[in-house]
């Protein structure tokens, strides 16, 4: 009887059922999307942004051009992405009027543009900002998680809902952050 029980284990190595009859093939589960809204970013941005944390007053020089040059031709996602990373920048330098200057602009052109994974993350850059000077930063962190769940990036909702929790934690609002927090719990487990 053991004898057959290991021989019975052995043939349907691929799994079988109790009866001895194959079993279907385990189905892949396909991972929840994680986008990149870079992809694909223009060289010229890239180049720029190389210089980010060495020459920041000269990547905003670059950025300044660039967006310059997309503005002239007519390329919308360009001139926002170039506003969006000045905006990076100057947010590296605590230069915050400045940074959400830029990513107020960027919010339009990509609005107008229908970039919709490069608004979430505009989005939840504003909402950073906004926390980091101060300010009530939960309107932009649900904007951002809003966009993100539309587009289906999970990657984006987990980030956006993890910030908005975190903020609420932070600031004693227990009540509000823990059902977000646990969404974006759930949301990085299925990222794993």
């Amino acid at each position: 009887r053991l004898a057959l029980a290991v021989a019975l284990a052995l043939a349907c190595a691929t799994g079988c059922d109790r009866s001895g009859k194959s079993a279907p093939a385990p189905v892949a589960v396909k991972k929840p999307a994680t986008l990149d809204p870079w992809d694909p970013l223009p060289p010229r941005v890239a180049e720029a942004m190389a210089l980010r944390g060495k020459e920041g007053p000269r990547a905003l020089a670059l950025l300044n051009g660039i967006w310059a040059d997309a503005v002239a031709k007519g390329d919308v996602r360009t001139a926002a992405i170039a506003l969006h990373r000045s905006g990076d920048l100057s947010a590296d330098q605590l230069q915050k009027a400045e940074a959400r200057a830029f990513y107020l602009r960027a919010v339009a052109l990509y609005q107008l543009s229908g970039e919709r994974a490069l608004l979430g993350l505009v989005a939840n850059d504003l909402g950073l900002l906004a926390r980091a000077s101060g300010d009530e930063p939960i309107a932009w962190f649900d904007y951002s998680a809003r966009v993100r769940r539309e587009i289906g990036d999970v990657g984006g909702l987990r980030t956006a809902l993890g910030n908005q929790g975190g903020f609420q934690a932070l600031n004693g609002r227990y009540a509000e952050s823990i059902p977000v927090l646990n969404e974006a719990l759930a949301l990085a487990e299925q990222l794993e």
